[in-house]
């Protein structure tokens, strides 16, 4: 019976587990009978989560970087834009004095706008 027990413990040992209640008996047939309540510490689960979690906050940290980064890269595309349109309205009330918004000019004139897009139809 001893040597039993010790199987047992060993094993109980091998896989982690620490008996919390233990209670063994031997019945009036003389079979050995054994009861527990044991607890698993999975020392090698808890390094791996430790570890995706230190890689999550490192990626978020880099996806949290890069948006900033494509925000700055918007936001600089957005200002060319905006100043290419200023310029093309400039041109086109310089060359048309009641030109608004909307209406239709001669596309010509954006051949003498820098960065153009060339003699191109299409409205303002």
């Amino acid at each position: 019976m001893e040597s039993a027990l010790k199987w047992l413990d060993n094993y109980k040992k091998s896989v982690g587990s620490t008996a919390i209640v233990r209670h063994d008996y031997i019945d009036e047939n003389g079979n050995l009978s054994h009861f527990s309540v044991s607890v698993r510490k999975d020392e090698l689960n808890e390094k791996l989560r430790k570890e995706v979690q230190e890689n999550a906050g490192k990626r978020i940290e880099k996806s949290r970087e890069k948006a900033c980064e494509n925000a700055e890269q918007v936001a600089e595309k957005l200002e060319k834009k905006a100043d290419y349109a200023t310029k093309m309205e400039k041109l086109v009330r310089e060359n048309n004095s009641g030109w608004k918004p909307g209406d239709a000019f001669d596309t010509r004139i954006l051949g003498r706008l820098d960065g153009t897009l060339g003699e191109v139809d299409f409205k303002a």
